[in-house]
């Protein structure tokens, strides 16, 4: 829903502004109405602004599985630093069950 009204809301609020106050007004108040806006999203989701990769588990286990499939041999058992993650973390994280089963392409293709 957002991605069809939101920008037929901008359009309407940017021709209101120009309307009433020029297009430097509409300018002035697309800027402001979008710092507001982040300024309120910033307040009422606290945990986005905390939010660091570094030390989130998730993050971690999703980066441990990456550098395991890159490189096999230097994969550890121990996805996240022992400073950041507190005793059970010396465990293999599962493989994500597979979602989407892959659809066969051009490479599958025989000669």
């Amino acid at each position: 829903m957002s991605y069809t009204v939101g920008p037929k809301l901008g359009d309407a609020r940017a021709g209101w502004a120009a309307g009433r106050w020029g297009a430097t007004g509409a300018l002035w108040t697309g800027g402001l109405g979008a710092a507001v806006g982040i300024a309120a999203l910033a307040v009422a989701l606290p945990s986005v602004i905390a939010y660091d990769s570094r030390t989130d588990r998730h993050a971690a286990a999703v980066r441990f599985q990456r550098d395991a499939e890159l490189s096999p041999s230097s994969a550890t058992t121990d996805p996240v630093d022992s400073a950041v993650c507190p005793s059970p973390c010396g465990i293999l994280w599962p493989e994500p069950p597979l979602l989407v089963e892959r659809l066969p392409g051009p490479q599958d293709a025989g000669p």
